[in-house]
């Protein structure tokens, strides 16, 4: 192997190893929320995709709610059922091991006031709301934002709440 092309690999190497690869994206938290309340399949899959190749530490709660959204516009009973328990899993356990995350409240709460009364998923409504309600200071900013839209269509939460 000739110098060059032995620094050209070192370089390449040191690069990928601190910079991440590069396909890794920027995680748009805002577009995230965009698709959780309007996308279509593709949309979601797209952002599956974006947070899978994302490097931040709440991934997994993410996609397990893009997965449980997913299992609200896919046609077999079998993908819905399928998509709402893998979600599922992963977004509890991102609460099991974040209890204090008040943005995966959120983000189980939604899911949980549109689930189907058949998954048996809406057993921490309130919980969650009173959880939302004691911490929302702790949200950072954007995602405040985004409760306090998301408050004013909800059953359960209410713009007066914040």
């Amino acid at each position: 192997m000739n110098f060059k092309l032995f620094v050209c690999f070192l370089f390449a190497l040191f690069f990928v190893s601190h910079k991440g690869f590069a396909f890794q994206q920027e995680f748009d938290k805002k577009a995230f929320y965009k698709i959780i309340e309007n996308g279509n399949v593709d949309d979601i899959d797209k952002e599956i995709i974006a947070v899978t190749n994302s490097n931040i530490p709440e991934k997994e709660a993410y996609r397990g709610t893009l997965l449980m959204r997913k299992a609200g516009l896919v046609k077999s009973a079998v993908a819905k059922m399928d998509n709402f328990r893998s979600g599922a899993i992963r977004l509890e356990r991102a609460i099991r091991d974040d209890k204090t995350n008040v943005e995966f409240r959120f983000l189980r709460l939604m899911i949980q006031e549109h689930a189907p009364k058949i998954t048996k998923y809406r057993n921490k409504l309130s919980d969650d709301k009173e959880y939302i309600k004691a911490n929302f200071s702790k949200l950072e900013p954007s995602v405040q934002d985004i409760v306090k839209d998301y408050s004013k269509t909800s059953t359960i939460l209410n713009p007066s709440d914040f």
